[in-house]
């Protein structure tokens, strides 16, 4: 009777799952909500003010999310030939976040992740609001990462972070 031998192998074994409603972080979880995706369905931007229109959308889901705006409009411009840009805010221990977003019609495919500072993901999408149906909610501290790029064009764009 023969015993085989298994195969070397160079991967790596596998990385653990994480939880759900966890995209890697150990230190946020996205509140998944449907009012939350509902309350901006209907908003629109005029595209003429950038912050008015993020602002808008924001103000929108305010009942619903109970939140308000926090800290400066990250404001900045992108175009797809160029990489991501990064802009970091504070996030308080037992708050939620959503970023609300406003970009010129030049832009196609706007992208928003955002990352804990560990590097860990927490959620990202390719939409207006992040997270569209819901909120990140940090379990401690942390300073996060918003990291945005463009899937096609170029122009102007805003982010405004609101909390509960």
């Amino acid at each position: 009777m023969s015993t085989t031998t298994p195969l070397p192998s160079s991967l790596p074994p596998f990385a653990e799952m994480p939880p759900l409603g966890v995209r890697g972080s150990t230190k946020a979880k996205v509140k998944q909500d449907p009012a939350y995706e509902a309350c901006y369905r209907s908003t629109k931007g005029k595209g003429t003010d950038l912050a008015a229109d993020a602002a808008r959308l924001g103000q929108a889901c305010a009942t619903v999310t109970k939140s308000k705006q926090v800290g400066a409009l990250f404001r900045s411009k992108l175009e797809d030939s160029a990489g991501h840009q990064e802009f970091k805010f504070r996030a308080d221990a037992n708050h939620c976040y959503r970023v609300y977003s406003a970009s010129s019609a030049e832009i196609v495919d706007l992208a928003i992740a955002m990352r804990d500072s560990k590097g860990d993901m927490v959620v990202d999408a390719a939409t207006d609001v992040v997270p569209r149906d819901g909120a990140v909610c940090f379990t401690e501290a942390d300073e996060v990462t918003l990291l945005v790029s463009v899937g096609r064009g170029k122009g102007n764009m805003v982010l405004a972070v609101w909390a509960d």
